[in-house]
């Protein structure tokens, strides 16, 4: 912030606003990479939902309520809400994912079996 502005009470702001927007950032990854995971796997209304969770269902809603309730301070928490929101349900939706295609390979493994 310091190459833009010099100002301590910006400085002050920044510091805290990027801490609270960063809190959650490892979370993406899982998220982006575990949506891309249905998406490999045909699930395309999966995958596309969970994309969708984090900046769009779950980050305008916060955006908009914790802005009413608490302010600067729940603008500034609504994304890592998202974020974590988002990556929990991503983690549900994954390992209900990996299940199904496990029972789905061994389905198949059978038939395999019954046809040699």
């Amino acid at each position: 912030m310091r190459l833009f502005n010099n100002e301590p009470e910006l400085l002050s702001f920044a510091t805290k606003a990027l801490q609270a927007w960063f809190m959650c950032l490892p979370l993406i990854g899982f998220q982006i990479v575990a949506s891309n995971f249905f998406q490999a796997t045909g699930r395309t209304r999966s995958a596309i939902f969970l994309t969708l969770t984090r900046q769009i269902i779950l980050l305008i809603p916060a955006l908009l309520v914790f802005s009413k309730t608490w302010g600067m301070d729940g603008l500034l928490h609504a994304a890592p809400f998202a974020d974590a929101g988002a990556a929990i349900l991503t983690g549900v939706f994954y390992v209900i994912g990996i299940k199904r295609l496990i029972k789905e390979e061994s389905e198949l493994e059978g038939l395999n079996y019954e046809t040699e």
